[in-house]
């Protein structure tokens, strides 16, 4: 765009994604909440365009900050493409190699907006979080992590119990 920036709009902080067995995740962190909804384009051969999936963030500026797109190439997600779609108004593209659902996610502190896509994995190796390569095996006899808990104790107000020595 050879305008300038309009006063007030959000930006986009960084565009981060994972690679699981299962899906990849997509996470835009931004510096203001956002409302948005992810919408699906069929592939167009003549186009040579793959299947997509995009969404807006209305009220956000991102300008040409990432205009050459991040490449994901990890059998599920081809790359994640943003761009500014009007004055006030950011769209990222997600260009797909596999698709079999999505999931949104807004979250808060801080604002950013999550997607998950699942979908068959086929012709890639499987990634690590943060797109790294698979390493050596687990050790004999252990597990990859399934579930991690967080017990946050007590504090503030509630001391937790105070044993008989005080």
């Amino acid at each position: 765009l050879g305008v300038a920036r309009p006063p007030g709009l959000g930006n986009v902080l960084a565009v981060r994604h994972w690679s699981y067995p299962e899906y990849t995740r997509v996470v835009i962190e931004l510096d203001r909440p956002v409302e948005t909804e992810v919408r699906r384009l069929a592939a167009d051969s003549r186009a040579d365009r793959p299947q997509r999936l995009f969404l807006d963030l209305e009220g956000v500026w991102v300008g040409r900050s990432h205009a050459e797109g991040i490449p994901v190439g990890d059998g599920l997600l081809r790359a994640v493409r943003l761009g500014q779609n009007t004055l006030t108004r950011t769209r990222v593209v997600i260009d797909l190699q596999r698709y079999e659902r999505h999931r949104l996610i807004t979250l808060t502190h801080p604002d950013r907006v999550v997607i998950d896509i699942y979908g068959p994995r086929r012709g890639a190796p499987e990634q690590k979080p943060g797109g790294g390569r698979e390493g050596a095996p687990l050790p004999a006899g252990m597990r990859p992590v399934q579930t991690v808990v967080i017990d946050p104790g007590h504090g503030g107000r509630d001391p937790g119990a105070i044993g008989v020595g005080g």
